[in-house]
């Protein structure tokens, strides 16, 4: 099986958990996009970072941990704005909605490369608090469908006491890395999946592609 060149954007508390995946996955390239560096609060909420990392741009810090795995690793230590994206997989790990339409965009373009985009959240407009989109580009239910939800104006929400009830960027992280080699063998994938931590559900929606 070969993963195939992967984009991670943003390395906060999903990149960060999905980075050693990632690691054991070994896709052909992965490129890393984030402007921010690692301080001191990261320390605590994102387990990845080591006191020596702060002030460090975080994608030179996970590229050096990264470093030992054998990866080519390409890193831009900026604010993804809608380049050309060059990898196959696009994988999103922001917190905003205005972050995910711009990536959207940036899968959708003549140019771009990517066949797959796999975007992760935590939710508050439903009682399952993990939300996993997996949109390849060439499904136009799922397109249409991610499409829909990305009208909505719905935000991370920090504030949920039951967010801390179970390591959510750990689980999401994992749905994640179950995914990219689900695709990279053949398998068809659900569009979304949810997750319910605290009931400890999980729900699959198939596409309805013909």
């Amino acid at each position: 099986m070969v993963v195939q060149s992967t984009a991670l954007i943003g390395v906060g508390g999903i990149g960060t958990a999905l980075l050693p995946g990632l690691a054991r996955l070994q896709p052909e390239r992965l490129t890393l996009w984030d402007d921010d560096v690692v301080s001191e609060d990261n320390l605590i909420n994102q387990l990845f970072w080591h006191p020596e990392d702060v002030g460090t741009p975080k994608v030179d810090a996970a590229a050096a941990w990264l470093s030992r795995s054998g990866l080519t690793i390409e890193t831009h230590a900026s604010r993804y704005t809608g380049e050309v994206f060059t990898d196959t997989i696009v994988i999103a790990g922001v917190d905003s909605m205005e972050s995910r339409r711009l990536i959207w965009r940036g899968t959708k373009r003549a140019d771009s490369r990517t066949k797959l985009l796999l975007d992760g959240r935590l939710s508050r407009e439903t009682p399952f608090f993990l939300q996993l989109f997996a949109i390849p580009l060439d499904d136009p239910f799922a397109s249409e469908a991610y499409e829909q939800w990305l009208e909505g104006d719905g935000e991370l929400d920090t504030g949920r006491r039951d967010l801390d009830m179970v390591p959510a960027p750990q689980v999401l992280s994992g749905l994640i890395s179950t995914l990219v080699v689900r695709w990279s063998r053949g398998d068809n994938l659900p569009w979304q999946v949810m997750w319910d931590g605290v009931s400890m559900s999980l729900a699959s929606f198939e596409s309805e592609r013909s």
